[in-house]
Protein backbone atom coordinates (compact mmCIF):
# COMPACT_ATOMS: atom_id res chain seq x y z
CA UNK A 1 0.00 0.00 0.00
CA UNK A 2 1.18 3.55 -0.88
CA UNK A 3 -0.07 6.81 1.10
CA UNK A 4 0.17 10.34 -0.63
CA UNK A 5 3.72 10.98 1.04
CA UNK A 6 5.21 7.12 1.41
CA UNK A 7 5.61 4.01 0.29
CA UNK A 8 6.89 0.57 1.57
CA UNK A 9 10.37 0.25 1.40
CA UNK A 10 11.32 4.28 1.91
CA UNK A 11 13.84 5.37 4.58
CA UNK A 12 12.91 7.60 7.09
CA UNK A 13 13.51 9.51 10.93
CA UNK A 14 11.08 10.34 13.00
CA UNK A 15 10.90 14.43 13.57
CA UNK A 16 12.42 13.92 16.86
CA UNK A 17 15.63 12.96 15.14
CA UNK A 18 16.04 9.04 15.60
CA UNK A 19 17.89 6.66 13.66
CA UNK A 20 17.18 5.70 10.20
CA UNK A 21 14.48 3.36 9.76
CA UNK A 22 12.76 1.77 6.67
CA UNK A 23 8.82 1.41 5.61
CA UNK A 24 7.33 -2.01 6.18
CA UNK A 25 3.93 -1.84 6.29
CA UNK A 26 1.82 1.15 5.82
CA UNK A 27 -2.52 2.36 6.47
CA UNK A 28 -3.81 5.69 6.10
CA UNK A 29 -2.76 7.03 8.90
CA UNK A 30 0.18 5.08 10.90
CA UNK A 31 3.57 3.81 9.14
CA UNK A 32 5.06 0.16 10.61
CA UNK A 33 9.29 0.46 10.64
CA UNK A 34 12.04 -1.89 11.14
CA UNK A 35 15.37 -0.06 12.55
CA UNK A 36 18.65 -1.06 14.11
CA UNK A 37 18.58 -0.70 17.80
CA UNK A 38 22.33 0.32 19.03
CA UNK A 39 21.72 -0.45 22.44
CA UNK A 40 20.77 -3.90 22.27
CA UNK A 41 21.97 -4.92 18.50
CA UNK A 42 18.99 -5.85 17.05
CA UNK A 43 16.42 -4.89 14.64
CA UNK A 44 13.15 -4.04 16.23
CA UNK A 45 9.87 -3.07 14.48
CA UNK A 46 7.73 0.84 15.63
CA UNK A 47 4.26 1.90 14.84
CA UNK A 48 4.36 6.12 14.51
CA UNK A 49 1.75 8.14 12.73
CA UNK A 50 2.83 9.13 9.27
CA UNK A 51 2.79 12.59 10.37
CA UNK A 52 5.47 12.07 12.93
CA UNK A 53 8.17 10.63 10.05
CA UNK A 54 10.00 12.31 7.72
CA UNK A 55 11.60 11.08 4.04
CA UNK A 56 15.43 10.87 4.41
CA UNK A 57 16.81 13.01 1.72
CA UNK A 58 20.65 11.72 0.48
Amino acid sequence: MENKNFKIGDVVFLNSGSPQMTITQLTETHATVTYWNTDVFKFEEGVFLIETISLVMY
